[in-house]
């Protein structure tokens, strides 16, 4: 099962401000969601569209 991050874990991931992830989820650069009041994305989904390889604990979770 895939984790959810909230926009602050997202943003730094991202290494960008707060404010801006939330323009970007605002804008729907990236896939966010709002959860209730929270932005939210899956934290493979946030790694796809960002280029990046998962870490090596997230892919072992994933195959088990």
């Amino acid at each position: 099962m895939d984790v959810l991050l909230t926009l602050p874990e997202a943003a730094k991931i991202m290494r960008v401000s707060r404010s801006k992830a939330q323009k970007m989820a605002k804008a729907g650069a990236l896939p966010f969601r709002k959860l209730g009041a929270t932005w939210v994305i899956p934290r493979s989904v946030l790694y796809r569209e960002l280029g990046l390889e998962l870490p090596r604990e997230e892919k072992e979770a994933a195959i088990a």
